[in-house]
């Protein structure tokens, strides 16, 4: 394993490349439990079928929704000031003016937030030249 690389190798890999610097890991595992992205602040977690239910008005709409330029990305999340309950997340582009988003959708609520366009990096070739 190369120091700088980070994604994609096999969990023995990186076990074995701790180990050989006196750093020992473990893995975690049993039955489906969930994982905090922030230790000590993990809160209640939306159900499958909340999730699923903002997923299906998700698909509903996107079509409608992407109609608008200033779209950038249609997701499911949870609501700022209910995480148990799940919304149809519309990313708005920064700057760019949009037309109004409906504040619900088949009674699940949208979310609006902002960024900027995802662009590919230049993909690498075997021999390490870049592609366009």
């Amino acid at each position: 394993m190369k120091q700088k690389d980070s994604d994609g190798n096999p969990l023995t890999d990186v076990i074995n490349a701790f180990s050989n610097i006196g750093v020992t890991l473990s893995v975690k595992g049993g039955n489906t439990h969930p994982i905090t992205a922030c230790p000590g602040k993990q809160g209640p977690i939306m159900s499958r079928e909340e999730a699923e239910c903002a997923r299906l008005v998700k698909e509903k709409y996107k079509a409608q929704l992407f109609l608008d330029p200033a779209v950038i990305a249609i997701g499911v999340g949870a609501a700022d000031d209910n995480p148990l309950e799940g919304v149809v997340a519309v990313t708005i582009q920064s700057g760019k003016p949009y037309r109004p988003i409906p504040p619900v959708l088949d009674g699940v609520r949208t979310k609006i937030e902002f960024g900027e366009p995802i662009r590919p990096l230049a993909q690498q070739t075997c021999s390490g030249k870049k592609q366009k």
